[in-house]
């Protein structure tokens, strides 16, 4: 397992992927084409606020993992960084929608491990800024980490930028109305007015 360990180090810190050969030119367009991962974002607002969510959302091929946003030790956590923007605030850093899978103490590495697969959502919380028309609203995030896989090989995730847009308002609970009623911004027509 350690030699496992070691070979994908060197692979990594040479830029060599599964799929390609040591002098870069591409593998077959089968291996090119079987990316074990699809990363979207998007911006949901609560109806009738400027506040909502910048959601991350990774789809992991079965057999494939990401290490947590709070991976400790030896281990890269998973980052995201939102660029910054003038129509919007990020208010906190991102958290997963489901906790990570955790291993106390993984047999490789000797440490805490943990993991997400299968489809993944993080979510940050966001505020519009005023005057902006909600249709209008962009942003970029940038991606950093690795997504494993089962039989012991890691991608790395370096500076990948996925764009989104705004997708649509949500409803503010019922049962959570009284404790986070805020002051009045309300969304009218599509444009933020405070």
């Amino acid at each position: 397992m350690e030699k496992r360990l070691l070979i994908s180090f060197v692979f990594l810190a040479i830029g060599w992927m599964p799929g390609t050969s040591l002098l870069g030119q591409s593998g077959s367009k089968q291996v090119q084409d079987q990316k074990p991962y699809n990363i979207s974002s998007r911006i949901h607002l609560q109806q009738g606020t400027n506040r909502g969510y910048l959601v991350v959302q990774m789809e992991l091929a079965k057999g494939n993992y990401v290490y947590s946003l709070t991976q400790k030790g030896d281990i890269p956590a998973t980052k995201i960084k939102v660029k910054k923007s003038s129509q919007f605030r990020q208010l906190d850093q991102f958290h997963p929608d489901r906790p990570a899978k955790v291993i106390q103490d993984d047999p490789i590495f000797g440490q805490r491990v943990e993991k997400h697969m299968g489809k993944i959502q993080f979510f940050a919380p966001i505020e519009v800024a005023g005057g902006v028309t909600v249709s209008d609203i962009s942003v970029e995030v940038e991606l950093e980490g690795q997504v494993c896989s089962d039989e012991g090989y890691c991608l790395p995730i370096r500076g990948s930028v996925v764009r989104g847009k705004f997708a649509g308002y949500f409803q503010r609970p019922v049962a959570s109305t009284a404790s986070r009623s805020g002051p009045g911004t309300t969304v009218n027509s599509g444009t933020v007015r405070r």
